[in-house]
């Protein structure tokens, strides 16, 4: 049996759910994203859900704007053809916390802020601007609309530089944070091990006043997220990549036993090796 620890998730997303978890950083990515042009100081409710997780990936930011509409952002490194679905289960799991359960049983229709569903793609696989992936395309059946019909749309935006430049430069925040990434990118290519590159990063950054703020309040803790962040992502790619170009129902098992024994998910394991989360369960139960 695979002794599977929960990957530390919420390390891993910290550095951008920290960035954004400030309200106008929020609000004003949030026009660059939907062009909308709420003022900065928008009053707005920040919901996202603390230690709570489905196969260990943690919600990055959820919150109501205007009174009006749910909003779950989520930041991915990698392609995740599931997302439809996990967001799915985070939405319900907002919703009950905003609606008082003798509410439900209520002869009066209830009234609930409208869902939008986004992720922010920032890995290292080609992917289009925008994508648009829906919870039906895990149906068995998802030709056949009858009564009862449930569905749901997740848009997915590509936010590497060269993609979506007129959402990304319309926030401030949200260009500051691709700016980062791609100077770590950069510097790791050149050679230099990653804390060096992330240093080398931050004071790009403090040279170009992107983020500076952000930066000099959380001083050392930026340098521990971001290594946590990036040590993960490049491990992702390493065994994926090992994965795909020995091939083999063995080969991706040993590359999913690996990923588990580094305290990923079954989830990002069946990802990386290309078995399917079933075939990863059936590992983990030995």
């Amino acid at each position: 049996m695979v002794q599977n620890t929960p990957a530390n998730r919420k390390h891993k997303d910290s550095f951008f759910t920290k960035l954004f978890s400030e309200p106008k950083r929020l609000v004003g990515a949030y026009n660059a994203i939907s062009t909308t042009n709420y003022p900065l100081d928008t009053p707005i409710e920040i919901n996202t859900l603390e230690n709570v997780f489905y196969l260990d990936r943690y919600n990055d930011v959820s919150f109501i704007i205007d009174g009006r509409g749910v909003v779950l952002i989520e930041h991915q490194s990698t392609v995740n053809p599931n997302i439809a679905m996990r967001l799915w289960i985070y939405l319900g799991k907002i919703y009950d916390k905003l609606i008082k359960k003798e509410d439900i049983y209520s002869t009066q229709l209830i009234k609930f802020p409208r869902p939008e569903l986004i992720v922010l793609y920032d890995g290292l696989d080609e992917q289009p601007d925008e994508t648009n992936l829906m919870l039906s395309d895990s149906f068995f059946d998802k030709e056949v609309r009858k009564n009862g019909w449930v569905d749901a749309s997740v848009r997915v935006l590509n936010i590497n530089k060269g993609h979506n430049s007129e959402i990304v430069q319309g926030s401030p925040d949200l260009n500051g944070y691709v700016f980062l990434a791609n100077e770590i990118r950069q510097n790791r290519k050149t050679g230099l091990e990653l804390k060096e590159a992330i240093n080398k990063a931050i004071l790009a950054c403090k040279e170009q006043n992107v983020l500076t703020d952000f930066l000099e309040k959380y001083g050392g803790e930026v340098i521990d997220m971001l290594h946590s962040k990036w040590d993960l992502d490049e491990y992702v790619t390493v065994v994926k990549r090992d994965a795909e170009l020995r091939g083999g129902q063995k080969k991706a098992a040993s590359a999913a036993i690996k990923a588990l024994e580094k305290g990923m998910s079954i989830e990002d394991a069946a990802d990386i090796s290309g078995l399917s989360i079933e075939e990863v369960e059936a590992l983990v139960m030995g």
